[in-house]
């Protein structure tokens, strides 16, 4: 009789520590869980750095010319606001207020503007944007400052094919445009 309470105590034992385990793995994977989904990619990118996963100034570039279907492949169809003969709108979310438009203009030869119109209510971020495009054009060998007056700034590609303009005169009121034309 000792024996099989003995038995019985031992199992018992053994049958706690196993729930108690299980209780120990089930909260340590929870806890995991939480953590991971606590950390978002979105929200820690700088809007450059979310732009520049969607499309680098030099990828917008290398669009001018191109024909309207081939630059319609190389963005994201949920994201078409408006489509014309010679017209495409995207427009990408960077946070729950804030955006920017990306636009292609279409001739008979292809593609010959592309503009980055930003509404961003974050002026931080908004400055990084200017800075990290200005800064781009400034230290291109490819390209060289014309000008950057009046909230303007206007580089010119060094075979004259492309012009680029940075529109930042409306930058207090969360505004910045990127525009990038193929000169005739």
């Amino acid at each position: 009789m000792l024996f099989y309470l003995y038995k019985d105590v031992c199992y018992l034992y053994t049958f706690k520590y196993k729930q108690m385990k299980k209780l120990a793995c089930f909260s340590v994977l929870v806890l995991l869980l939480f953590v991971v989904s606590c950390q978002s990619d979105k929200k820690s990118d700088s809007y450059y750095d979310q732009m520049n996963k969607k499309a680098t100034a030099e990828e917008l570039l290398q669009r001018i010319n191109l024909p309207i279907d081939k630059v319609a492949k190389k963005e994201k169809k949920k994201n078409l606001i408006e489509q014309d003969d010679d017209l495409l709108v995207y427009k990408y979310e960077l946070s729950e207020l804030d955006f920017y438009e990306l636009t292609y203009v279409f001739d008979e030869l292809g593609c010959f503007e592309v503009g980055l119109d930003f509404q961003v209510n974050n002026k931080e971020q908004l400055g990084i944007l200017k800075e990290a495009y200005t800064k781009q054009f400034n230290e291109s060998k490819d390209f060289r400052l014309e000008n950057d007056i009046n909230g303007l700034a206007r580089w010119l590609k060094n075979d004259e094919s492309i012009t680029v303009e940075l529109d930042y005169a409306l930058q207090e009121d969360g505004i910045l445009a990127l525009t990038i034309f193929a000169n005739e």
